[in-house]
């Protein structure tokens, strides 16, 4: 990869994870690099990334999200080395809209594929994969993640009580609307958007980090 990264490797695991950062921090963030160390400790092979942007020290993000979104398919090329049977994407605020936008795009290829009637995958290691693709939100964004863009993938959304992006009951009557009772939406009560207190300390980092099914 062309932008830094941080791999950990774990011989014959069945699941591989993906961490896509916030528009902040990157890989040095502390919630990031408490998921990598949970991950690690998950004896799952886990790859973190910073965005093209972030390394290259601009203060925004590519136009529509071009160079994010072809960041985090080369990572899923890379971790497809890594011979597990699934992926587990965990998207961090940016990290889950980059995330739901690869997949729209691999889903609409999928289909494009069925309708040619191709048996080949199309676009990379994950295509035609969507039961073994599921994503976790950590900071989930309004109205930039829509549930069409996660249709036919397992989600889990971690939400801080006091998320300015998005609260817990209007996901939730988003997700009622869409008719998507599958998606499970946990709070963080007491935590903002990056799962800090008022004050700006990481106190509730730990606790959003549990909240993971690995």
């Amino acid at each position: 990869m062309e932008v830094p990264y941080n791999l950990h490797f774990e011989p014959s695991c069945e699941e591989v994870v993906l961490i896509a950062p916030g528009s902040s921090g990157g890989m040095k963030q502390s919630l990031i690099r408490a998921v990598f160390e949970r991950a690690v400790e998950q004896r799952l092979t886990v790859l973190a990334f910073d965005y093209p942007y972030y390394y290259r020290g601009d203060e925004q993000p590519s136009s529509q999200l071009r160079e994010e979104v072809e960041a985090m398919a080369e990572a899923t090329d890379l971790l497809s080395e890594a011979g597990a049977k699934s992926l587990h994407i965990i998207g961090k605020s940016l990290g889950g809209v980059v995330a739901s936008i690869l997949l729209r795009h691999t889903r609409q290829m999928e289909r494009e594929a069925d309708k040619l009637g191709e048996i080949t995958e199309p676009d990379g290691p994950w295509s035609s994969l969507s039961d073994r693709v599921r994503l976790t939100v950590m900071g989930f964004v309004m109205p930039d993640i829509t549930i069409e863009d996660l249709a036919a993938y397992r989600v889990d959304i971690i939400q801080g009580q006091f998320d300015r992006f998005a609260n817990v009951m209007d996901i939730r009557d988003m997700l009622d609307n869409a008719d998507r009772p599958d998606i499970g939406v946990t709070e963080v009560v007491g935590a903002d958007h990056s799962f800090r207190d008022s004050s700006g300390d990481d106190i509730y980092v730990q606790a959003a980090v549990n909240l993971i099914e690995w």
